[in-house]
């Protein structure tokens, strides 16, 4: 027990209010705090959509050296390739889902052990089995991630930041793809692929325990359900599938990620390689070009986009572009290879409206 006389109570109030003056307020400094953990939060899913990419790509920079190793012709590694993709794919529909049950800590963290068990069974394997089967869980942990990172984005900052948030993730995971290429491409002169792909299963393990002790979730408290009423499941899909707005974004959503996904995340490197002569980290190097191109485009389109406040404006160019570009590098022959280099750069910077969709 203590006391305090009305002279001591009042020296008491008076230094306090000083103190008070002379500092930041409780609340200018949690708000502070705040500030920064947002960006720390974003920054791990942002730096795991990096290292997702990364795993994505890895095949068409191995490529020679894994149908050397598994014996297989090219049909068999676009099969392998393929099956990162079908675990990708079919998750898309439950993910949104996955991620507000779950929440993206718990789903972020589940993902990036996904992929970093899968990445360290695939480099000490020797069947094209379990090579498949891999890819297959990789694909698994790499699908809920893009959407782990939108839901950060709406629960952590304004709303007007969407879509420049959004780009500037979409860019990060094309530079996993940039530093990615030329690290993996640089990796294999000394260490060779499996040695490689350990070392990723290492940053995926890294990922994982930062996701889980640096990322929180958010209390979303002011969202309420259409009408006051509960939605399931299947009532949700019914509603989506019977939009045909839903599918003809789907459709363009798709059209504009084909020569992504089948031209520069897999056979750009040995198409360039046969096509000019060239080394192994020069492919990757050019094919760095392209994901550089999308890294600065992506969020310059979103830019344009609130700035037009016309994405579809924006999409549209976006394609046409692409699709003159892209058949120059495939269809025109003998361009010089500083030409090539330039048009997938700028390929690259077009197909960025693919953020849009």
């Amino acid at each position: 027990m203590f006391y305090i006389n009305n002279n001591g109570f009042n020296r008491l109030l008076t230094n306090g209010n000083k103190i008070l003056r002379n500092t930041p307020s409780l609340t200018s400094s949690l708000l502070n705090i705040s500030f920064s953990y947002k960006w720390a939060i974003w920054g791990i899913a942002a730096l795991f959509y990096l290292y997702e990419y990364l795993l994505r790509v890895s095949p068409s920079v191995m490529a020679d050296e894994l149908m050397r190793d598994f014996n297989v012709d090219t049909a068999t590694l676009s099969l392998f390739s393929s099956y990162y993709y079908y675990t990708y794919v079919l998750f898309q529909i439950p993910c949104g889902l996955i991620v507000d049950w779950l929440g993206p800590r718990k789903v972020i963290t589940l993902s990036a052990a996904l992929c970093a068990i899968g990445s360290f069974v695939f480099s000490q394997t020797d069947s094209i089995f379990v090579a498949q089967v891999t890819r297959f869980i990789i694909g698994a942990g790499s699908a809920c991630v893009f959407l782990s990172c939108a839901k950060i984005i709406i629960d952590w900052f304004p709303a007007h930041k969407f879509g420049f948030m959004m780009g500037i993730t979409s860019a990060i995971g094309s530079l996993g793809s940039s530093l990615g290429g030329v690290y993996l491409a640089s990796s294999l002169k000394t260490s060779g692929w499996r040695n490689s792909i350990l070392i990723t299963a290492l940053i995926g393990l890294i990922i994982t325990l930062a996701s889980w002790f640096i990322i929180r979730d958010k209390n979303s408290t002011n969202q309420t359900p259409i009408n006051n009423t509960q939605i399931t499941f299947f009532e949700t899909i019914k509603i989506v599938i019977t939009n045909p707005q839903n599918w003809l974004m789907g459709l363009c959503g798709c059209f504009m990620y084909l020569p992504i996904s089948v031209f520069a995340e897999l056979w750009s490197i040995p198409y360039l390689k046969q096509t000019y002569s060239i080394s192994n980290f020069e492919s990757s190097f050019a094919n760095t070009l392209f994901f550089l191109g999308l890294a600065i485009g992506s969020p310059l389109a979103a830019c344009l986009a609130s700035k037009l406040n016309n994405h579809v404006k924006v999409i549209s160019w976006s394609s046409l572009l692409s699709m003159c570009l892209f058949m120059i590098i495939i269809y025109i022959p003998n361009i010089p290879l500083n030409f090539t280099f330039s048009f997938l750069f700028f390929l690259g910077v077009c197909e960025s409206g693919r953020v849009l969709k």
